[in-house]
């Protein structure tokens, strides 16, 4: 169980309606060394989009543990968490970064969202080889150009009054809890139990083909009349329960994959007014 208490002062400006940051907001079953090699591309793409950041990329992490937050992947990838820690850090959009290995394959999904309305603004998803991450930055051009013609865009639409805004009013207190892994627990409860059905289906197929089977082998390539009916029978149900086997093997365990890198069950997040600021706890298994 994570307790992070977030407080900050009312008086911290807000960044520029262009500027933007990138977090890492969950990172399952991928080695950290990786998960970085996926952070970095992307704030390579963005920068070669000429985006603007609201502090270096370097800052990020201390930025957010100066918050009382460990990292952004405290988030567990969930969208509101997300939001309010781009709030506490005053950023007008956040680009979050989740990353997940299974097998041999690295899958990267990014979104730009917009912070005051949690809108996704622009998004992407990248599966590549493990062995080939050093390619990644090239993966995410496309939409570091997105990003940057969509905070452009943003930025040309605001009058100059608001254009560098040095205070927001603070929402009403509040909490939200919320349980984005519950819809992929779901998946996975039932990709396991239809897995495993066809893996007993198969099995009693195999049994019953052998049984049916009983000894007959053709000899010089023919069996008696009487028997070849029978003979057909046992192959085709041994060939069946062979790959309803295999088949529920496979479904059982990418449920059990699913499973095990589904977001911790709940996270609750409370926003409360205090003078001269605001504090934010957010609350939950992670």
């Amino acid at each position: 169980m994570l307790v992070a208490t977030l407080v900050l002062a009312g008086g911290a400006a807000w960044a520029g309606p262009h500027d933007t940051a990138v977090l890492l907001t969950k990172r399952g079953a991928t080695a950290q060394e990786v998960a970085n090699d996926a952070l970095r591309a992307v704030e390579l793409a963005l920068k070669s989009a000429e985006v603007q950041f609201a502090f270096p990329p370097t800052e990020t992490e201390a930025r957010i543990a100066a918050l009382g937050v460990e990292s952004g992947t405290s988030c567990e990838g969930k969208r509101k968490c997300v939001l309010e820690l781009a709030r506490q850090l005053r950023l007008p959009s956040v680009v979050a970064v989740t990353v997940a290995t299974l097998g041999g394959e690295l899958a990267i999904h990014v979104e730009l969202l917009d912070v005051s309305e949690g809108k996704v603004l622009a998004e992407e998803t990248v599966v590549v080889l493990l062995t080939a991450r050093g390619e990644l930055s090239r993966a995410f051009e496309r939409f570091g150009k997105q990003v940057s013609e969509v905070l452009g865009a943003r930025a040309a639409k605001l009058p100059s009054a608001e254009a560098t805004p040095s205070a927001r009013p603070v929402e009403a207190a509040g909490s939200v809890v919320v349980d984005a892994g519950e819809g992929r627990r779901s998946t996975a409860k039932l990709m396991v139990g239809v897995g495993l059905g066809a893996v007993v289906v198969g099995a009693v197929a195999l049994g019953f083909g052998a049984s049916l089977n009983g000894g007959l082998t053709p000899r010089d390539g023919s069996l008696p009349a009487d028997q070849v009916e029978t003979y057909k029978s046992a192959q085709a149900l041994t060939t069946v329960g062979a790959v309803a086997s295999g088949l529920g093997a496979v479904v059982a365990g990418v449920g059990a994959a699913l499973w095990f890198t589904a977001p911790s069950p709940a996270v609750q997040v409370s926003v409360t007014p205090v003078g001269g600021g605001t504090v934010v706890s957010i609350l939950g298994s992670f």
